[in-house]
């Protein structure tokens, strides 16, 4: 789960975003499809999500409330 955290955090630690909610368009992380707004073939966008919460709508809201700390 942190490694999650961790890789969807770097764009901003390193400035390339300059806020966390620009993750949700940002197209070289997988946040966008995570969170439902993008489908990539290669990315398991249901599971990693349920990682944080049992159920996929839950995990959401945790995933991108932990993103954003």
């Amino acid at each position: 789960m942190q490694l999650v955290v961790c890789i969807h955090l770097n764009p901003p630690r390193a400035g390339i975003v300059k806020e966390v909610e620009a993750l949700r368009v940002f197209p070289y992380v997988g946040h966008s499809a995570l969170m439902g707004k993008t489908f990539r073939t290669w990315q398991d966008a249901e599971y990693v999500p349920t990682l944080f919460e049992k159920t996929l709508p839950e995990a959401r809201r945790n995933l991108e409330k932990d993103v954003s700390k």
